[in-house]
């Protein structure tokens, strides 16, 4: 069974460990990716009321964590803008390959580990259609 949990100070310094492991850190956010991470980072992290770090448990055990940043724990609802309402409602018809294309031409090709995803330029479909 998958259970979260607020992170709780007795959990910091095996986090720090994991946070601190190349392996793990290369897909995190570049202010923390290839560094060693002391608990005490950790523990000023969890203090920040921005950011909410929960421990994931696999049948009883520590087995990730799920950080949440830039919380606002005033906000209670989110009110799409008038971009987003456009955005969405013109995706809906797109086709998925157009989709897939924009999605590369902003933010280039996926990084999937184990698999490989390819982009190519939306320009050169233009201009052979």
């Amino acid at each position: 069974m998958i259970a979260i949990e607020p992170l709780a100070p007795d959990h910091f310094e095996e986090v720090a460990r994991w946070l601190s492991n190349g392996e793990i850190n290369q897909w995190l956010a570049s202010e923390w990716r290839g560094r060693s991470i002391d608990p005490v980072v950790i523990s000023v992290a969890v203090r920040n009321k921005r950011n909410r770090l929960f421990l994931v448990r696999c049948d009883g055990n520590p087995c990730g964590l799920v950080a949440l940043a830039d919380w606002d724990a005033g906000k209670r609802l989110s009110i799409p803008s008038k971009r987003y309402k456009v955005i969405t409602s013109v995706s809906r018809h797109l086709p998925t390959g157009v989709l897939h294309d924009f999605s590369c031409a902003v933010a280039g090709p996926p990084v999937r580990p184990g698999r490989e995803a390819e982009c190519h330029p939306i320009a050169a479909d233009l201009a052979a259609g």
